[in-house]
């Protein structure tokens, strides 16, 4: 029993490694490019990815997808001015939630750059992406909104 407590504990701790204070997120990293969570192996192989628009608060699109497949979620973020804070409404849902983002420059495997959100909202809570995967998101600005959830 206290072996599984342990192993556990052990679990929480890995799976929560970067999403504490001690990566330093370099914001500018996190906007305007695709983020995946892996690289495909097959055409039936889903990825998520997830894209944050226009900088501090924007749009954004959550998707899961494959060569045969693609589901997507639009939702409107908002950084906060605590640390590495982001509010997150789900435009279909009209949900909102409160996570953490952080992007800092890793080098892992065929990427150069990791993504954590904590805690995943939706898909992978790790994400990864390179130079080249950078995106023109002026397209997504023409969608509008009856009412930004965040204003009062």
């Amino acid at each position: 029993m206290k072996l599984n407590m342990l192993l556990l504990l052990l679990a929480s701790a890995i799976s929560c490694m970067g999403c504490g204070e001690d990566i330093k997120s370099e914001d500018h990293l996190i906007y305007n490019r695709v983020w995946e969570s892996h690289s495909a192996i097959s055409d039936r192989d889903l990825v998520n990815n997830v894209i944050f628009a226009e900088g501090k608060s924007g749009i954004g699109i959550f998707e899961q997808t494959s060569y045969y497949h693609n589901e997507s979620d639009l939702f409107i973020h908002e950084r906060t001015n605590k640390d590495n804070q982001m509010r997150i409404n789900h435009l279909q849902r009209d949900t909102t939630y409160t996570v953490s983002v952080i992007a800092w420059t890793c080098n892992k495997g065929e990427y150069k750059y990791c993504l954590k959100i904590y805690p995943a909202p939706q898909g992978s809570s790790q994400y990864y992406s390179n130079d080249g995967m950078e995106v023109d998101t002026s397209s997504l600005k023409m969608i509008s909104h009856k009412k930004n959830p965040f204003q009062r």
